[in-house]
């Protein structure tokens, strides 16, 4: 009886040790890539919501600022659909100028600090986008920016 042998020397073929070690690679590295799909679509939503916040708080902003008797106040809400999932907060503040108490021959200027927060929650925190402006009541309207605006994110990660 013949036995064939079709081992050859020289000949290097893969053994099942290394075939299993280049698919557990392999495996490792298409997890990774699946991992940061997912994190860069929940980047993705975190954006869109952060920027329908921003559009919301300057939209209430300006439905404040266009009010001709702006008085101070404290006011809280939800949007209308399709935004329901955002609540918004509006504070109406007299604000002093720094130093203004001193000067008594400068006839005061009212001042109102207006600030509108609007909030959402993002699996499970809540986020937030908050506008702040100076204003001289019954001075500007709704097609006139705001004197000066800062944005702030509260929560963010």
């Amino acid at each position: 009886m013949t036995v064939l042998c079709f081992i050859r020397s020289g000949h290097r073929g893969l053994t099942l040790v290394e075939l299993l070690v280049s698919f557990l690679v392999l495996a490792i590295g298409i997890v990774a890539l699946l991992g940061l799909a997912g994190q860069s679509a929940l980047n993705a939503r975190y954006s869109v919501d952060r920027t329908t916040a921003s559009l919301l708080a300057q939209r209430r902003m300006d439905e404040l600022l266009s009010d001709p008797n702006l008085q101070p106040q404290e006011a809280s809400g939800s949007f209308e659909a399709p935004y329901e999932r955002f609540g918004w907060t509006a504070t109406v503040e007299e604000w002093i100028l720094p130093g203004e108490q001193a000067i008594l021959s400068i006839e005061r200027v009212n001042l109102y600090k207006v600030t509108v927060t609007v909030f959402w929650r993002d699996r499970g925190t809540e986020r937030r986008v908050q506008l702040s402006t100076l204003t001289v009541p019954g001075i500007l309207s709704a097609n006139s920016p705001p004197a000066m605006v800062e944005q702030r994110a509260a929560g963010a990660q």
